[in-house]
């Protein structure tokens, strides 16, 4: 898929079910570069906003599809205290920090196993990445099931009390095309997490 500045080759994987459907993932951040489904006509359409190379997404914001750790969303002031214990992290926006630090997981080579359906992907986070303590196993595995359903499962083993909290952070047009604000989103919940004035949970 290219390499990245420093000379790393990103590796792009690709799935496709007996449908025909398909997603392809980059080892670079288990970011989901492409996902192709039955549109209304029946025919194969990408609704995932991705970029074309290794170098654009290396160099533009917006974790375009990317895995997002250790911690999704804003940590206030780049600090949490655990078990009496306070953290400083590195702050990645302004004085807080955004989805993990500089060199969260969106910028992080994982391995690849293939597995049923999909592919798995791995790494070790070690004690003190970005600020946060212990180390932490991941491994996310992407499927896609025969009848088009796309799964990110997520698991974190770690040998220390931390913060983990992961998400993948694709953008959705499922017109594959076009201006997407008109269309409707549902979300069937109970509860929402209020934000301050800077985005702080």
């Amino acid at each position: 898929f290219g390499a990245l500045s420093d000379g790393r080759e990103v590796t792009a994987y690709r799935y496709r079910n007996v449908s025909g459907s398909e997603f392809v993932v980059l080892d670079y951040g288990v970011t989901l570069q492409s996902l192709l489904v039955p549109g209304r006509d029946g025919k194969l359409v990408d609704v995932i906003l991705g970029y074309d190379t290794a170098k654009e997404y290396e160099e533009n914001g917006g974790f375009f599809g990317a895995c997002i750790g250790r911690v999704c969303n804003r940590i206030g002031k780049s600090s949490f205290t655990l078990d009496g214990v306070k953290y400083d992290l590195v702050p990645s926006e302004g004085k807080n920090q955004l989805h993990g630090g500089t060199q969260g997981f969106d910028r992080r080579f994982f391995d690849v196993a293939e597995v049923e359906n999909g592919l798995r992907f791995t790494r070790l986070s070690p004690d003190g990445e970005e600020g946060f303590p212990g180390n932490v196993n991941v491994a996310i595995t992407v499927t896609l099931s025969d009848d088009n359903v796309l799964t990110f499962a997520y698991e974190a083993k770690t040998d220390k009390a931390t913060a983990v909290s992961l998400t993948n952070h694709a953008y959705y047009n499922l017109a594959g095309e076009g201006d997407m604000l008109d269309h409707e989103f549902k979300i069937c919940a109970s509860r929402f997490t209020p934000v301050d004035a800077e985005s702080i949970p």
